[in-house]
């Protein structure tokens, strides 16, 4: 697991001018065609993940919480946060140790890097949309044979 996220606390219109990207690609980003079901990607036809191929988008589910591609501004904090609380909610279903092997490293991710990040006025009003989300979340309950 690489763990190298970027962290921008920002709205991404502005947040993406600190990232010293092409226009074409930094536009991409604000627009929303970057976005994953988590945050957002550099840019998902250049992944560094094992078994990716440049110029084919990225197929590597939630491994964006470990990715230098990574990328998390103001909007996707709610998700984030969801995310979290819905692989945290999975932990008393599972076997022991079965957790934390599948989850245990995003979760400490998200909260040590990702939301940590952020200011706390912005993290509970993150916490209130969170919980009013109406989009459903791409998390399964992970089982390893």
């Amino acid at each position: 697991m690489v763990e190298r996220v970027t962290v921008i606390p920002d709205k991404r219109a502005r947040g993406v001018e600190r990232l010293d990207l092409p226009k074409n690609q930094a536009m991409k980003i604000v627009a929303g065609q970057f976005d994953t079901g988590c945050g957002t990607c550099r840019n998902p036809y250049d992944s560094p993940q094992p078994g990716e191929e440049k110029g084919r988008a990225c197929t590597s589910f939630y491994a964006c919480f470990s990715c230098p591609n990574g990328l998390w501004f103001l909007e996707d904090l709610p998700q984030v946060i969801a995310i979290r609380d819905r692989l945290v909610s999975l932990k008393n279903d599972m076997k022991p140790g079965e957790w934390q092997a599948v989850y245990g490293a995003s979760v400490r991710i998200i909260e040590e890097q990702i939301i940590a990040a952020f200011r706390p006025d912005q993290i509970k009003a993150a916490e209130v949309a969170a919980r009013s989300q109406q989009r459903p979340l791409l998390v399964a309950k992970g089982v390893l044979t």
